[in-house]
């Protein structure tokens, strides 16, 4: 029996369904260690950065500010790469680009407190 090129896929597995479409699992797990990275080891932070580095309570917010402010342009980020696309790809220059930004951000954090 052959399948029709043109037909229209209605067989798409149940996760893709819960997940709100067909979203590659490579997006997915990107977002979960991320997620992770960033929630994880929040009480262990909590607790070094008021114990042992002796901030204040105003300070602790700071930090927590500049750290989850990116995440507050989710929104934004998701627009704009559906908008315009880059070189034909819609997330994957944004998620290389922004996760540049990610990873200098830490590292002024490092070389800075």
């Amino acid at each position: 029996m052959k399948k029709d090129p043109e037909a229209v896929v209605t067989d798409i597995p149940w996760y893709s369904k819960l997940f709100g479409g067909i979203v590659g699992w490579h997006v997915r797990l990107m977002y979960v260690v991320i997620t992770m990275c960033l929630e994880f080891p929040i009480t262990a932070i909590s607790l070094v950065i008021m114990r042992e580095m002796d901030f204040t309570p105003e300070e602790v917010m700071r930090y927590y500010l500049y750290t989850y402010t990116p995440w507050l342009f989710k929104p934004v980020y998701g627009f704009v790469s559906d908008q315009f696309p880059i070189l034909g790809y819609r997330r994957k220059p944004y998620i290389m680009i922004f996760g540049t930004f990610f990873f200098l951000q830490n590292h002024l954090y490092l070389t800075c407190f």
